[in-house]
């Protein structure tokens, strides 16, 4: 499978980490993982791989596993990551985000920072490409309901997706 990678993602900041392998590019993975996930995840990096490169790293490290393809933020965890970073055929950077946002927007710093798409991000929180390119550019602003379902799929914060209501429902306590 040459055009499969194998990804290493990370939960909350240095929590577990999830070791698995996709045929899509590893960010476009990380949004689903992110919309399954209660805490906001990081991608790591990426190499090419199959299934069998994966299974032999699962395998490697199977003494961490935490449940399924997730395993512990070890130091032993971390270096192998590091290593097959460092070895591996790292994903190309076509791939990764390369040009500076163009709007200064919290989604589009998001997307350009990952590598995603508009159509990526609208397709994962359920709205058309054109409503949240409506939003990026500062020409509508997203509902509540719309704020927490991007907050969910990316990691943004709530609060920097909708300031007013934010500090209108906690008075500007951070959540």
């Amino acid at each position: 499978m040459s055009g499969s990678y194998i990804y290493f993602i990370q939960a909350h900041g240095d929590g577990p980490i999830k070791i698995g392998v996709t045929g899509d590019n590893p960010a476009r993975r990380m949004v689903k993982i992110q919309s399954d996930c209660p805490w906001p995840v990081k991608l790591i990096g990426a190499i090419r791989g199959g299934v069998s490169q994966e299974k032999q790293i699962h395998l490697l490290l199977s003494r961490f596993r935490t449940q399924g393809e997730w395993f512990e933020a070890h130091p032993i965890v971390l270096a192998a990551i590091q290593e097959a970073l460092r070895v591996g055929q790292r994903m190309p950077c076509r791939q990764r985000a390369s040009k500076e946002p163009k709007h200064d927007h919290v989604i589009c710093r998001y997307r350009s920072k990952t590598g995603l798409t508009l159509k990526d991000v609208a397709r994962s929180v359920g709205v058309t490409h054109a409503s949240l390119s409506r939003i990026e550019s500062g020409r509508a602003m997203p509902s509540w309901s719309l704020a927490c379902r991007l907050a969910k799929a990316t990691g943004i914060h709530v609060r920097d997706l909708r300031p007013e209501t934010y500090s209108m429902l906690f008075g500007g306590a951070d959540q």
